[in-house]
């Protein structure tokens, strides 16, 4: 293609990109604002060290994104660590770990980037020494 057979595509691009608006023609802009998966709270959730178990909050997306589940729990006393998994850990305890959070923050957030759409598990364990609440919100961001 030559230098003005170029020119002159870029010309009536251009233009009909400005005429199009006149013309009633919208434009789809995707919805890029997070969305509330799920929220909730357990209460009576025992220490891992006295019989090994965690809460686990299942999901499932059908959209890619970032993930985010934030937890926040009662006694700040009770350390709490949080994890993101690939998979329904109530199936398969093996699941894979893609991020997790044991800083002393409370509330705590755990984030998986670039999450394809699928199903995760947030995992909850209480690594303090009596029974803890929780609080607990999962949030998408496409």
């Amino acid at each position: 293609m030559t230098r003005s057979a170029r020119l002159r595509l870029t010309l009536a691009l251009v233009a009909l990109a400005t005429l199009l608006p006149a013309c009633g023609v919208n434009y789809l802009v995707p919805d890029l604002s997070p969305t509330v998966i799920t929220e909730g709270s357990k209460s009576g959730i025992p220490p891992f060290q006295t019989d090994g178990a965690a809460f686990i909050v299942v999901v499932k997306t059908t959209l890619s994104g970032r993930l985010e589940g934030t937890v926040d729990w009662t006694l700040a006393s009770n350390p709490v660590a949080i994890a993101w998994r690939r998979g329904d850990c109530t199936q398969n305890p093996n699941c894979e770990l893609m991020s997790e959070n044991a800083t002393t923050s409370k509330p705590k957030t755990v984030t998986a980037a670039n999450a394809a759409a699928g199903i995760y598990s947030l995992i909850v364990v209480n690594l303090g020494t009596s029974n803890e609440s929780i609080s607990y919100r999962i949030v998408l961001t496409p």
